[in-house]
């Protein structure tokens, strides 16, 4: 039996079985591109729910696509015979140099490794049954591996036309079947193909030493050579497949293991994912409780805006004040020097005028020893005498304006001393002694400038009284003698200037008093003015830290200021949409209340009508009672009526009419009683749908009544809306203008603590 079909058949099967499992292990250059993409496309199922890992069933199953018998089933049992006899259709997809270039190397070769002692094969000399068993063994083992890898083939040999096209249609149904392999696994497919290729030549030439010929006894008994030959070639092929699959198996398993380990990954960054996700909410529910936070504390802090705009005005009445008491101090500390300056003067100008009293006296004196010695010598002097009395009498009219202005000093000094007097006895505030205090000393200034322009006509006339009382001296030493008996009324002129002079000291006295107490004003001045600095400096520190105050509370006003406008924009926009609802809602309400005025109005036009109807219907009722009606009339009667009800269909009425049945007497004859039936029966329809008409009228007026209400509602409302929108647009621009004028102020202050700043420093150099 010639079993080279068989043998040839199973190698087509396996190389094609071994193609397929290398086209889905294998990478094309084309493929890495889209290899990324494919692998970072994962599913989410495969993310939350992982894949059932490889290693549980240790099994590859590799499916080839079935091929539709309607196409080429015909040409199948044709085409068996001639590819098994003419064609032998090898694909092999890696190169075997032993198998290659000696193709017949098994017979040349040992049956089992040298180092083995046995052998795998069929030894020479052995029984038919024995070589039947390992026949069988070889198969089983080989059913064995083909389930373990579960490759279908399909055991149909194609004809030779569809050969070609079905090995290149199997790669791409292969291509759009089998899933895309993980990203891991194809990077070390690149680096384990060439393992797998020297692995599976070593394999090759193993398993060609385990089936060498040195070590088996050729099994000449019962099978032929050729058969045997074949039949080693085909387990040598089977076997070098075989471990090739396994070996791939293993690769398989050990990227699944990389797949599990990236799933377990995967599973805990799901699980991180899940918990930052609770977190996230979490912190979302905590900003959402800060929002609401926020905006209580928004309108809290809107409603604290009047209190503090309230303060803000209390603390622009205090800068005013302390601007007004930095004005006075600077206004004091003026007059303080200039009565300084003053009091110097005076003081120069009482010491010149002391030393002039005592020159005076002097030379009064040395004046009285010359006219003593000179009265002999006032003979000389009597032709003289008419110019010595006109020099008498203008030294008479300077006496007089002296003494005038002598009064006039005296009026001032008494003046001076009442002023002084009044300041002791009475206790001025601090504003008005320093008022006071200021016309006092402007006061004292003029009379000082006044005292020193007489001072000045005094010493000019000094003079001149010195020079003509030299001439006079020069005068009378020649006539001594002769005026002897004219200076006795001199004398007595001497002694009255003698006199004033004694009054004027008194009066220079009394004029140091004055000073000596208006010194004691201006030391009680000076510490007031000390106290007020010490008052002024603790201002300024009260001030500088309201200032700080101030600027933290302008700050907040600022933040405040911000949520408030954050708030103004979101309500703005919230009230916008309430006027555009309440718009529509308003214009619905109003075609409602339009129809339902309009139907009012139908209403009421149908109840006048149906008013007359009854009318006519009560009057054609007496007639018919009166006159007994006959039943034509009443025919015509009815179809009136009936014509009436055609053309008033939808007629309603708002009152009740309920008709009597006594009004309604029965006729003693059959007709008329006939025809009166007929006209009550109407009449009491016509009546009951008359007073269901006016039920649905009440529903209709009582509706109409709530919409009027919830309309009036709605724009009591809509008027609330606005007031309370105009109210918040106000208080913003109030709050607006209060930061304004905060931060004017901040500016005023800051400018003033600057220059006050740079006139201490200038009065402290």
């Amino acid at each position: 039996m010639n079993l080279s079909w068989a043998n040839q058949f199973a190698k087509t099967a396996l190389k094609t079985a071994q193609q397929k499992i290398d086209s889905v292990l294998d990478i094309r250059p084309d493929e890495e591109e889209a290899a990324g993409s494919v692998s970072d496309v994962i599913p989410e199922d495969l993310l939350v729910n992982p894949a059932v890992p490889l290693g549980a069933t240790e099994e590859v199953n590799v499916t080839a696509l079935p091929v539709p018998s309607s196409v080429n089933g015909e040409g199948w049992s044709n085409a068996w015979n001639s590819v098994s006899a003419d064609q032998e259709l090898v694909v092999d997809s890696e190169p075997n140099p032993i198998r290659d270039e000696c193709p017949q190397a098994s017979a040349s070769l040992f049956d089992h490794s040298p180092s083995s002692n046995s052998s795998d094969g069929i030894e020479p000399g052995q029984s038919p049954q024995k070589v039947s068993d390992y026949e069988e063994n070889k198969r089983a083992e080989t059913a064995d591996v083909d389930k373990s890898v579960y490759v279908d083939v399909d055991l149909s040999v194609p004809s030779p036309e569809e050969t070609q096209f079905a090995s290149s249609s199997e790669t791409i149904q292969e291509e759009n079947v089998l899933p895309p392999l993980p990203d891991i696994v194809r990077r070390n497919s690149h680096q384990d193909d060439s393992i797998t290729v020297a692995s599976s030549d070593i394999e090759v030439i193993r398993n060609v030493d385990a089936w060498s010929i040195a070590s088996s006894k050729p099994a000449t008994d019962n099978m032929p050579s050729h058969v045997l030959t074949s039949k080693h070639d085909t387990t040598e092929s089977f076997r070098a497949q075989l471990l090739h699959a396994e070996q791939r198996r293993n690769e398989l398993k050990a990227a699944n293991d990389t797949l599990q380990s990236n799933n377990v990954q995967l599973q805990q960054r799901i699980i991180l994912l899940n918990q930052q996700h609770s977190s996230l909410k979490k912190e979302l529910e905590g900003k959402k409780t800060e929002l609401e936070d926020l905006l209580a504390e928004g309108k809290r802090l809107s409603d604290h805006s009047g209190k503090q705009a309230r303060e803000i005005r209390r603390l622009k009445s205090e800068l005013a004040e302390l601007e007004k008491v930095k004005a006075e101090r600077k206004r004091l500390k003026e007059e303080k020097s200039r009565a300084e300056e003053t009091i110097d003067l005076q003081k120069e100008e009482i010491a010149s005028l002391k030393g002039m009293i005592k020159q005076l006296e002097s030379s009064a004196e040395q004046l009285l020893k010359e006219q003593s010695m000179r009265a002999a010598s006032t003979e000389v002097a009597q032709k003289h005498a008419l110019e010595q009395n006109k020099l008498v009498a203008e030294l008479e009219r300077e006496l007089s304006e002296a003494r005038k202005q002598i009064d006039e000093l005296s009026d001032c000094n008494k003046k001076l001393t009442r002023e002084a007097e009044l300041m002791q006895s009475v206790s001025w505030s601090e504003r008005l002694a320093g008022e006071r205090a200021n016309e006092t000393v402007a006061t004292i200034n003029t009379e000082l400038l006044e005292a020193r322009a007489h001072i000045e006509r005094l010493r000019s006339q000094l003079q001149c009284t010195e020079s003509r009382l030299e001439v006079v001296l020069n005068e009378r030493n020649s006539v001594a003698e002769s005026i002897s008996q004219s200076n006795i009324p001199l004398l007595e002129e001497i002694n009255n200037l003698k006199q004033l002079l004694h009054r004027e000291q008194g009066a220079n006295e009394e004029s140091d008093i004055k000073t000596r107490a208006l010194k004691r004003e201006l030391d009680v001045v000076r510490e007031q003015l000390d106290k007020l600095k010490e008052i002024n400096e603790s201002m300024v520190m009260h001030h500088h830290q309201e200032l700080t105050v101030v600027n933290q509370k302008v700050q907040h006003l600022e933040r405040e200021l911000v949520l408030v406008h954050e708030a103004k924009d979101s309500a703005m926009t919230e009230h916008k949409a309430a006027r555009a609802v309440d718009a529509v809602a308003l214009e619905n309400l109003r075609e409602e209340n339009a129809v339902l005025a309009n139907d009012l109005s139908s209403l009421r036009n149908s109840l006048k009508v149906l008013k007359d109807d009854n009318d006519a219907l009560k009057a054609s009722l007496e007639d018919a009672r009166a006159h007994q009606v006959v039943p034509q009339p009443v025919e015509k009667s009815c179809k009136i009526q009936a014509q009436k009800e055609a053309t008033h269909p939808g007629s309603n009425s708002f009152d009740e009419y309920a008709m009597s049945t006594s009004q309604v007497a029965p006729f003693s004859l059959a007709p008329p009683q006939s025809a009166t039936a007929v006209l009550h029966d109407m009449s009491l329809k016509r009546i009951s749908f008359l007073e269901q008409e006016a039920l649905r009228c009440s529903q209709l007026e009582d509706q109409v009544r709530q919409l009027k209400k919830e309309l009036k509602v709605l724009n009591q409302q809509y008027n609330g809306l606005l007031v309370v929108d105009g109210e918040r647009l106000e208080r913003i621009e109030e709050l607006e203008n209060d930061v304004i004028d905060l931060r004017q102020l901040l500016k005023e202050q800051l400018l003033a603590f600057a220059e006050a700043r740079m006139t201490e420093n200038k009065e402290t150099s």
